[in-house]
């Protein structure tokens, strides 16, 4: 359905046969403000402590909650619906088989035993990120129109190791590939009520990507070796030690941003949305390489020099990055959305184990 290029602020404009089509450009509004995620956050991590960590599945549905109602567009504002019970029963239910497989690796202490259990908890981890991104979809809402994600969770922790492992033997050749892959299985499986999100990648958005790929992985692999060399030196000299492990920590970091940056803008470019009527909407990442690193600058800066309590801002600064370079092209107000069919899934308790998820849901990246 072509590309999405600049064009005024009004519009955006889309290559087709023939010709070009303008779209109408729409945004994100973000309302929100750090001071207000701060007082959320604050409480969560206070309650949480007094009750033993109950609390955190109902202070983890407040943040959900407040980010869906500060987010809006065509001036409509997100709804949340998930409630901290649904997230505490899902918990509940998975819990026990996490207790008793880590209670196996401890009084056996057989090393075939822990391997089987530690691959087990890896393919749980897996398929608790997808079920974590099911039952937040479906709880999200938009003009009373519910999200929804499909798809075996099974089947996805399969696909996502099939494609680890082809990472791994093809030392890193593939890594592209995966990432785009991975991408479509995702938004071929998503929908805004019953209009479907389609992804497709051309060779060209492949050769882009990969070649941004090999020449930020020679960077990461010199890093990484100046990182070792690091540790290698240590009885020598420690200040030049510490030195080459700053500098290799700092480079395998920076030596990635251009891959990131390329691989966010090619799954916004190849992502659209088509209604029943076949009225379609168009997504753009207006993210740029300058942009993105002076962003994870200022995040770095937050995390450390506040010891951590900079994080509700670090929430509020991606919350606005993410909404200042995210553009929506195509009538909001034509589409023709029903409601999603099939129920609503259940709970995400599977997520809570592995990935530490801080509220952010489906809102942000």
């Amino acid at each position: 359905m072509g590309e999405i290029v600049d064009s005024s602020d009004q519009a955006v404009t889309q290559k087709a046969k023939g010709g070009k089509v303008s779209l109408t450009k729409n945004k994100f509004t973000y309302t929100g403000t750090g001071g207000e995620i701060f007082k959320i956050w604050i409480i969560n991590i206070l309650l949480s402590i007094v009750t033993l960590g109950i609390y955190s599945f109902w202070g983890k549905t407040k943040m959900r909650r407040y980010l869906a109602s500060v987010l809006s567009i065509g001036g409509s504002r997100l709804e949340y619906t998930g409630t901290g019970k649904e997230i505490f029963m899902g918990f509940i239910k998975v819990f026990p088989l996490f207790a008793v497989a880590i209670g196996l690796v401890i009084f056996l202490q057989n090393p075939i035993v822990t391997l089987v259990v530690y691959a087990g908890l890896g393919f749980l981890a897996l398929a608790g990120i997808y079920a974590g991104l099911k039952y937040k979809a479906s709880r999200t809402t938009w003009r009373g129109i519910r999200a929804k994600v499909e798809g075996s969770i099974f089947k996805y922790a399969l696909f996502r190791i099939k494609w680890l492992f082809l990472r791994a033997v093809s030392f890193g050749l593939l890594i592209p590939r995966a990432d785009l892959r991975v991408t479509e299985y995702v938004y071929n499986n998503a929908y805004i009520g019953d209009a479907k999100f389609h992804f497709k990648f051309s060779d060209d958005s492949l050769k882009t990507l990969f070649r941004r790929h090999m020449a930020t992985l020679l960077f990461y692999v010199i890093a990484l070796i100046i990182f070792v060399a690091g540790f290698a030196v240590a009885g020598f000299s420690t200040i030049l030690s510490v030195l080459l492990v700053f500098v290799g920590v700092i480079g395998m970091v920076i030596s990635r941003v251009p891959y990131k940056v390329t691989l966010i803008k090619e799954q916004m470019k190849y992502l659209y949305l088509v209604d029943n009527k076949k009225q379609f909407l168009r997504f753009k990442s207006t993210i740029s390489l300058k942009e993105y690193v002076k962003f994870q600058l200022k995040i770095a800066c937050l995390v450390i020099f506040t010891f951590g309590l900079g994080i509700p801002f670090v929430i509020h600064a991606n919350m606005k990055f993410v909404v200042e370079h995210l553009i929506i092209g195509g009538e909001l107000d034509k589409l023709e959305l029903g409601q999603a069919s099939g129920p609503r899934e259940g709970n995400e308790g599977i997520e809570d184990l592995f990935t530490g998820d801080d509220g952010l849901g489906a809102f942000v990246g």
